[in-house]
């Protein structure tokens, strides 16, 4: 009777230890293969494994997925459209003031509008392409760790970019 106790309790304390080993292994992973982003004073910055680093970083870390990669360069060219449209709406604006005065408005507000949204849009696409890096981090190291969990069909998951 003692013996099938001690065996009892043995087996609980040995299945606890290693349940609660998966889950720091777990969190050691998050920790360690994802980012996020970060407000600073001088700007944006990404942090991965506790360290910041400046943004333009993160295109070494989001060009390891085909997908980060795709919603990345969409995040630079609609940074670069808004950034020209912007800069160069009030330009044109100027230079037709004379022609045409309403023109002016109507332009300085269009590229008022259009710069914002891609602005705002840029920053939705940086948001997902940091998004689709995590998820392919952890799904890699689920992969390579030899772990038969899987939360739910990774495929099903696939975000289009």
């Amino acid at each position: 009777m003692i013996n099938k106790n001690l065996l009892i309790c043995l087996l609980v304390v040995v299945s606890v230890t290693f349940l609660s080993a998966q889950g720091v292994d777990f969190e050691a992973q998050y920790h360690d293969n994802t980012i996020y982003l970060q407000q600073g004073l001088l700007g944006m910055k990404y942090i991965k494994s506790g360290k910041s680093y400046p943004l333009l970083g993160i295109s070494s870390e989001l060009f390891h997925y085909p997908e980060s990669r795709e919603l990345y360069k969409k995040y630079l060219f609609m940074r670069l459209l808004s950034l020209g449209v912007l800069l160069g709406g009030p330009i044109i604006s100027t230079s037709l003031i004379k022609n045409d005065p309403g023109s002016f408005i109507t332009i300085s507000l269009g590229s008022l509008a259009l710069g914002v949204f891609s602005a705002l849009e840029s920053v939705n696409k940086l948001n997902k392409a940091v998004w689709v890096y995590n998820r392919e981090s952890l799904k890699e190291s689920y992969e390579n760790n030899g772990s038969s969990y899987k939360p739910n069909n990774w495929q099903q998951q696939e975000s289009n970019p």
